[in-house]
């Protein structure tokens, strides 16, 4: 059966598979009108559709906002997909692949049955205390040694910077110390009343064997919902799975890591000796071992999320200090134009912006666009974007040869998963006439004194996707017409049954009160989103841009 696959550069571990069981499979970010829902950036309500023909699948656009993208190239129509084409979805990259590939034997697997188990089970905060004074069966020596490895090892951890280090370090040791065939850390996560497993280290002490080592579902779960640590010396006889059997495993300890009321997962050992026999002295130290490696885990996450915080919050500030000097301002006059604006970030800075430059002293340049993602990275696009061209306008660059020079520029510099989408115009006051460019951008209103409110809908895609040539329009703008620029945090604000604002809306609202001036139709259409939205956060960046001829 074939599936999608999403593709996350930055964490492998957390992509997502999707069977394509259906004959049409419609994917957008709508959880009532979407078979396959994806809350990417950039994607439509209803974005694009997988149909099965025969054998074949085939893909195509249902007319979202920012196209659907085959192999980097905008999808008209329908087109085939073959093994390891990938789709591109606002930021979400989708592969296509006839079959699921298993996982790679790297790992611990869950056993297949949920039967007892049989082995021997200790809370774990019970054994996990020192060792001086506890009641053992193990001579003086065997407990002087205990202690002294834990004091080493204690010392050795705590200057380790990193999990992925920590981990490999403690199954090093382990195995050595132990005596041990297999030690290994594994993350676990709860997934639909079961858990997922994640091998963050793994270590043997010889290479004869496969890697995948299975467990008891009930003793994993003993592990990590009651932090029970447990201990079976017949491994064969209580714990199901045939690379038990395969490898001859005699005895196996597992120890949960946790500290303050956090299980993060499980610290694993066994061995194929029939001859080192582990006993409940083995699991008191490896329990103490598992506490203070989750211990330690704890303090590396808090110290990373200390240092992103900081991180962030200098990016922050720096971006917003920046995003708000390069914005013209909530009014702005040109000739007879009187220019009305509007932004509000959904977080400390954002994406959107809105400018208006003049090009002569008869003609006015407007744009309005929208970068791919919120945040730092987002703004300092829309920083370049905005710097580039200004420039270009500045250099007297005519309106055809500006948007392929701007284009280029981004196509070179964003990122894979980074595109815009613009609005750029000139309003020359002495023809009365307005030309323009969509580049993939929500359709502007442009709404005359008298006659029919008009949708200037885009004619390519948003720029920093693909080098090519852009459709110039024109029309009129006579005295009274207004052109009413937005962003989709406009048309997607959602109120609380989930419901949006919708493009439609905004239309006829706009059709409705075209007789006001800018700035009272701007707080008119701000009203409305705020009545609307009735108190629910806003997800997208809201910017909102009139201009009107007086």
């Amino acid at each position: 059966m074939p599936y999608l696959n999403t593709v996350n550069e930055q964490n492998p571990s957390q992509a997502q598979h999707y069977q394509l069981s259906h004959d049409i499979t419609i994917i957008g970010r709508s959880n009532k009108d979407a078979d396959m829902v994806i809350a990417g950036d950039g994607i439509s309500r209803k974005h694009a559709q997988i149909r099965k023909l025969g054998g074949e699948y085939l893909a195509s656009d249902l007319g979202s906002h920012n196209g659907t993208f085959h192999n980097n190239r905008l999808i008209d129509g329908e087109i085939g997909l073959s093994e390891g084409d990938h789709l591109r979805l606002g930021q979400t990259i989708l592969v296509f692949t006839a079959e699921l590939s298993a996982p790679p034997d790297s790992g611990l697997a869950i056993g297949a049955d949920d039967s007892e188990f049989q082995g021997t089970m200790f809370k774990a905060d019970e054994l996990a205390v020192t060792m001086i004074g506890s009641e053992t069966t193990s001579p003086e020596h065997a407990k002087q040694d205990y202690l002294q490895f834990l004091a080493q090892l204690s010392k050795d951890v705590m200057a380790i910077p990193t999990e992925q280090e920590l981990a490999d370090t403690l199954t090093g040791m382990l195995l050595k110390w132990f005596q041990m065939e297999s030690c290994a850390i594994v993350y676990a996560e709860t997934q639909e009343d079961d858990y997922t497993m994640d091998t963050l280290s793994i270590a043997h002490s010889s290479t004869k064997y496969s890697r995948d080592i299975k467990i008891s579902r009930t003793a994993l779960r003993q592990a990590l919902e009651n932090r029970m640590a447990w201990i079976t010396g017949n491994a064969m006889q209580e714990l199901d799975g045939a690379s038990i059997i395969a490898r001859n495993i005699v005895s196996i300890m597992c120890a949960p890591l946790w500290h303050d009321d956090q299980i993060f997962g499980i610290l694993y050992l066994d061995t194929t000796d029939p001859l080192r026999r582990l006993d409940v002295d083995h699991l008191r130290l490896l329990s103490a071992i598992a506490n203070l490696a989750a211990i330690k885990i704890d303090q590396l996450r808090l110290f990373q999320e200390v240092l992103h915080k900081v991180e962030i919050e200098k990016e922050l500030e720096l971006a917003g200090e920046i995003q708000s000097s390069l914005l013209p301002g909530e009014e702005f006059f040109f000739q007879n134009l009187v220019c009305a604006g509007a932004h509000e970030a959904c977080e400390e800075v954002g994406g959107d912006y809105y400018d208006y430059v003049p090009f002569s002293d008869e003609v006015l340049t407007v744009t309005i666009a929208d970068v791919t993602g919120h945040g730092p990275s987002s703004a300092f696009l829309m920083v370049a974007c905005k710097s580039t061209l200004t420039a270009l306008i500045e250099a007297g660059m005519p309106f055809d040869d500006r948007m392929d020079r701007l284009n280029a520029y981004l196509v070179k510099h964003c990122q894979p998963t980074q595109f815009i989408t613009f609005f750029h115009a000139e309003i020359d006051l002495g023809k009365e006439s307005i030309r323009y460019c969509n580049a993939g951008h929500n359709a502007p209103i442009l709404a005359p004194r008298t006659g029919d409110t008009l949708s200037l809908m885009p004619k390519g895609p948003p720029l920093g996707i693909m080098e090519m040539d852009y459709e110039i329009d024109s029309a009129e703008f006579l005295t009274g017409t207004k052109l009413v620029m937005y962003t989709d945090g406009i048309t997607e604000a959602s109120n609380p049954a989930g419901d949006l604002f919708e493009d439609q809306r905004l239309f006829d609202l706009v059709t409705l009160e075209k007789k006001r001036g800018a700035d009272d139709l701007k707080s008119v259409i701000l009203e409305n989103v705020t009545v609307f939205s009735d108190g629910t956060q806003h997800l997208d960046d809201v910017t909102l841009s009139i201009v009107e001829s007086t």
